[in-house]
């Protein structure tokens, strides 16, 4: 999927715990694509790896980051 391609992408050239959110350069999606797709990494990270969380998601504010090295 190419949202999720996206957001590892980004999420592993930011230092772990910066925010990212729609106005995140080199996303361009909306806040509803970007959690859909946090959510699924989240899902198949966690079946994978085991690693719970990988994505910590932030609803009130509208932004993730990424919580595990």
């Amino acid at each position: 999927n190419t949202h999720e391609y996206r957001i590892l992408k980004v999420a592993f050239q930011l230092p772990i715990g910066t925010r990212i959110d729609a106005l995140t350069d080199n996303l361009e999606m909306d806040w509803r694509q970007l959690y859909d797709a946090a959510r699924r990494l989240n899902d198949k990270i966690k079946n994978a790896f085991k690693i719970d969380n990988f994505f910590q998601i932030d609803y009130q504010n509208k932004n993730l980051h990424r919580a595990v090295e």
